[in-house]
Order: structure tokens, then C-alpha cells, then sequence
């Protein structure tokens, strides 16, 4: 019996060992995977902090571009609308100095009364022009146009001195407005 008894021992040692030692194998096992996902979430972690500054600078540089390009078509819709005022002004006072040639010789003749529909032409063109410089532009630039507008548009006939200052005037604030 006694051999019975040192088998039956072993045994039980030998099952005591095995369960001891599965134990302590299955608690290193759940520390190792208990460290794995700490790790593992760090990273994931870093790799959204990460993520979010890549992606915060993009919509950055997406917005300065975006500020860039309405400041360039800013720009551009106001630089149109110089051009087209000037050429409108220019239409002015050619139309008006065409009507000045008939005054005197051709009152009443089909010249005379086509320049003057020209001059109410160019003038309802100019006045158009007006408008879209009085909304496109800061009012500087506006005050400028009204003071070149009121230039061209006298009753009293064009004072050419202050007609090259009112145009004067309205370049510089419109240069100064597109810099």
C-alpha cells in the first residue's frame, strides 16, 4: 500500500504542480494581454492625436487658401468694375464732345439728335457703372466715383481741371483699394 500511496501522492503532487503552474501561466498570460491593450490603446491614442493635428492643419491651410481666393475674386470683380467705370467715363466724354461739335453748326439735325441720345446712352451706361462700384467697393473709393461721376454729369459743361482730378482721385483710391 505504501507504494499505492507514494503513486497516489506523486499524483496528486504532479496535478498540484500542473494546476500551480497552468495557474501562474494563464495570471502572466492576462498581464501580458492586460499590457498589450495598455500599449496598444497608447498607441491608438497616438495615432489619433497624431491624426487630429494632421487633420487641423490641413483645414488650416484649407482656410488660409479658401481666404486667398476670395480675396483674389474680391479683387477681381473690384478691378472689373474700375475698368468698366473708367471705359464708361471715357464713353462720357467722347459722347459729349461729339455733341459739342453739333452745337453750333447742326442743332436740330438727325447728328445732333443722335449724339444726344448717345450722351443719355453713355450716361445711363456710366450710372450703371456707378452702381456696381458703389457696391463692390469700400467707400473710399466710392466717394471717389461719385465725385468723378458728378464731374462728367454738370449741367454746366466739364471743368477739365477738376474732371483729371476727380479721375485722379478715383485711381489712386482704386489702386490703393486692389494693392
Amino acid at each position: 500500500m505504501s507504494e499505492v500511496v507514494i503513486a497516489g501522492v506523486a499524483a496528486a503532487a504532479a496535478v498540484l504542480a500542473s494546476t500551480v503552474t497552468g495557474y501562474f501561466t494563464v495570471r502572466g498570460a492576462q498581464r501580458q494581454a492586460v499590457a498589450a491593450w495598455a500599449a496598444a490603446q497608447r498607441q491608438a491614442d497616438a495615432a489619433w492625436a497624431a491624426a487630429q493635428r494632421q487633420a487641423d492643419a490641413q483645414l488650416e491651410v484649407l482656410r488660409e487658401s479658401e481666404a486667398e481666393q476670395h480675396s483674389m475674386r474680391l479683387r477681381e470683380v473690384r478691378r472689373q468694375a474700375y475698368v468698366n467705370f473708367l471705359n464708361r467715363c471715357e464713353q462720357v466724354e467722347f459722347a459729349a464732345h461729339r455733341l459739342s461739335e453739333f452745337a453750333s453748326s447742326r442743332i436740330g439735325t438727325p447728328e445732333h439728335q443722335a449724339a444726344r441720345d448717345a450722351v443719355s446712352a453713355a450716361h445711363a451706361a456710366l450710372s450703371e457703372a456707378l452702381i456696381v462700384v458703389r457696391l463692390e467697393s469700400p467707400d473710399i473709393v466710392a466717394i471717389f466715383a461719385d465725385y468723378l461721376w458728378a464731374s462728367l454729369s454738370g449741367n454746366g459743361g466739364v471743368d477739365r481741371v477738376q474732371l483729371e482730378q476727380a479721375r485722379e482721385d478715383f485711381l489712386q483710391a482704386a489702386k490703393e483699394t486692389l494693392a
